[in-house]
């Protein structure tokens, strides 16, 4: 026996597992003086503390290094639980998992929010953060990927420690045979394979655990794929520009030698023929007050409330849908075509093979309604006529109107094109700052009428603006013949359908509304609010990762609890002092055994597993023995199968039972004296 001096100077030692041994009341007194002497150990289970422990004579003892190794009072060694598996570790984690999942969810909803420029439309980003690569793209998005890797690897440090546990759990149940304890070693299965081999073997924690850390692989690629960086519109704040014309008849010097009309006769010309589009300020058959465009902006879209001038050509075909035609002789016919009782007649010769023109409604009884107000505002007359593949005739009037409104425009910034255009009403109804110089087109001298820019009632033409309204009048007609040549069918088709009422059409109302930008619009400068759309690169969530990612937290979230509250439970009559796994622990837990005799000099696994095949092992949860299934103590050492039947609240069975009736004993004899104590004192 060592004296007092060498145990305290001993900080160094190896557990001993002692059972006690009973004597009778006059024992040695040395001996019992000794074993008082030497620091008692009690190991109790997870689910009970030291006050509320039944002590029985079976207790077990332990000689351990202590630092306070002087004191009298009995130290306690708390169950060893792997770091993963302890409630400190695991709850937080699920509960990371389970708030991540909502908080992404929540991103994703102000990520998508179009309402709110504050919240909505993604997050802003400024200089290299907006482009797709380089080293400043990585710093939004690889901190989330670096986030879930270590998600990971702590979900599968949680599968290693209960695929490491799980040959103790079941040598704790009891009844083992080698396969499923002493022989099975699950962490040398990879994370793929493992699940199906413990799925074999019945052990569904590990299977449980196996399938979690399964989806966390997915977590790198879908953090990865988070972020995303759009091109959007965003709604600056309400600015002022500058208006500059107002809706008022403008006869300058353009107007009064034609300048004006040829070039919109050249660009209606032109967009048949090689498809220019609209130009600035200009929507099909609308034209819209010019205003400037926002400095300092390169891209995107101006909205603002303004005025227009719509310039319907309505154009229609004649009464019946035909025309006339009467062959005169050598190659000469006469052709004639009625509008409302209107009747119109001319007459070519084959000096070409294709002929066109424009006339103004003639001066007749007939055609008294649409010749009682001055020429160059009278409908106009297109004509058509080809020898090939025979004669044919087409004929359309056109009777252009105008209309000045009130509308809501939207104009691409880089071309100041038109995108789009809603009507608000007559003009003055909601905008009225722009409509000062109207009177004299919608009042005296036009009141409302549209000049038809082919004739024109203009005093002392030179013959310079002859020459231009010749070419206006040529020009037009010779547009549209272009565009029945375009056309789907052809020529031919074009006059069989009648198609020239809605070929000329199309083109007179370019012409039209090009007219009216410069003639029915005066130079006037004022302000005007605008509301300005720019193109800006933002950050986004992306729906389908954000939404995969969030259903795999939740579904760890919740099949993590409940994996970690299972074991808990399968385990807890596990009391382990040390972490297993070391040749150390190899041998504390089976050295000095009949395990260890049966597999002295047995090296190979084949030998191993022959010798061990027809065994069954348990561990006493007492002494921390692996034992077999014959040795002295086996059918002793506690039983899991009535704890099993509760959930974390104790063994209630029979380690309940044996408790009892070890307690019942005491009560009806005398206590039995334990080496190194009084009678009728309990063992701490």
């Amino acid at each position: 026996m060592a004296s007092d001096s060498q145990r305290t100077e001993e900080n160094v030692g190896t557990a001993r597992f002692e059972p006690l041994r009973y004597t009778s009341a006059d024992s040695n007194a040395q001996d019992a003086s000794d074993s008082a002497e030497r620091p008692k150990v009690t190991v109790l289970p997870s689910y009970m503390s030291e006050k509320d422990a039944p002590w029985t004579t079976r207790s077990p003892t332990f000689d351990v290094p202590l630092m306070a190794a002087k004191s009298k009072k009995p130290a306690t060694v708390i169950q060893w639980i792997p770091i993963p598996l302890r409630p400190a570790f695991w709850i937080p984690l699920v509960i990371l998992m389970a708030a991540g999942g909502i908080a992404f969810e929540v991103a994703l909803s102000f990520s998508n929010k179009n309402h709110a420029p504050i919240l909505g439309l993604g997050w802003s980003t400024k200089g290299s953060f907006t482009s797709q690569g380089g080293f400043l793209h990585y710093v939004y998005t690889f901190p989330p990927v670096a986030i879930s890797m270590i998600l990971a690897g702590l979900w599968a440090w949680t599968d290693i420690e209960i695929r490491r546990m799980q040959p103790y759990v079941d040598l704790a149940k009891g009844n083992a045979p080698p396969q499923r304890s002493l022989l099975l070693d699950y962490t040398r299965n990879h994370t793929l394979y493992v699940w199906s081999v413990a799925a074999r073997n019945h052990h569904y924690l590990v299977t449980l655990a196996s399938v979690l850390v399964i989806i966390t692989f997915c977590f790198q690629p879908l953090s990865a794929a988070l972020f995303n960086v759009q091109d959007v519109f965003w709604l600056e704040p309400r600015s002022t520009s500058t208006s500059l014309a107002s809706i008022g008849l403008n006869q300058d010097a353009n107007f009064q030698d034609l300048s004006s009309f040829l070039t919109a006769a050249g660009y209606a010309s032109a967009n048949v023929r090689y498809g220019v589009g609209d130009p600035a300020f200009v929507y099909q058959e609308y034209t819209i007050a010019p205003f400037l465009m926002p400095s300092g902006i390169s891209n995107g879209t101006v909205t603002a409330n303004t005025t227009a001038v719509q310039s319907q050509p309505n154009c229609v075909g004649p009464d019946g849908g035909s025309v006339s035609l009467n062959q005169l002789g050598n190659g000469s016919w006469n052709n004639t075509a009625s509008f409302n009782g209107c009747s119109f007649s001319w007459s070519v010769n084959k000096t070409a093979v294709n002929l066109f023109g424009v006339n103004p409604v003639p001066d007749t009884s007939e055609c008294a309604s649409l010749t009682a107000i001055p020429e160059e505002y009278r409908p106009v007359i297109f004509w058509f006529f080809t020898y090939q593949p025979s004669a044919m005739a087409s004929i359309s009037m056109c009777s252009p109107s105008l209309t000045f409104l009130d509308v809501t425009a939207s104009i691409d910034i880089a071309s100041s094109n038109v995108t789009s255009l809603d009507i608000l009403g007559p003009i003055g109804s909601h905008v009225t700052t722009l409509q000062e110089f109207s009177g004299n087109v919608t009042g005296d001298p036009l009141d409302g009428r549209a000049y038809n820019g082919m004739f024109f009632a203009i005093d002392n033409l030179d013959a310079f603006a002859v020459q231009r309204q010749n070419a206006i009048q040529l020009s037009l007609p010779a547009a549209v013949f272009q565009a029945a040549q375009n056309s789907p069918g052809g020529l031919t088709a074009a006059f069989e359908n009648n198609q020239f009422a809605n070929l000329s059409a199309s083109v007179y109302a370019t012409y039209l509304a090009l007219v009216a930008k410069t003639v029915y619009f005066l130079d006037f400068q004022q302000p005007i609010a605008i509301d300005t759309q720019t193109i800006h690169k933002r950050l986004f969530l992306s729906n389908v990762a954000v939404h995969l990612l969030c259903s795999a937290m939740f579904v760890l979230a919740i099949f993590g609890t409940i994996l970690h509250i299972w074991h808990r439970h399968d385990s807890s009559i596990l009391r382990l002092t040390h972490a297993p796994g070391t040749i150390a622990s190899a041998v504390s837990l089976g050295g000095k055994t009949g395990l260890g005799e049966v597999l002295a000099g047995r090296l190979r696994q084949e030998d191993m597993l022959e010798v061990l095949q027809h065994k069954r092992f348990r561990i006493d949860t007492r002494t921390m023995k692996i034992i077999m299934d014959g040795e002295e103590g086996y059918e002793d050492a506690t039983s899991p199968e009535a704890y099993r039947t509760t959930f974390g609240l104790g063994p209630v069975g029979e380690w309940s039972a044996e408790v009892g009736k070890r307690f019942s004993r005491r009560l009806s004899r005398r206590a039995p004296v334990v080496e190194g104590h009084e009678p009728g004192v309990g063992i701490a």
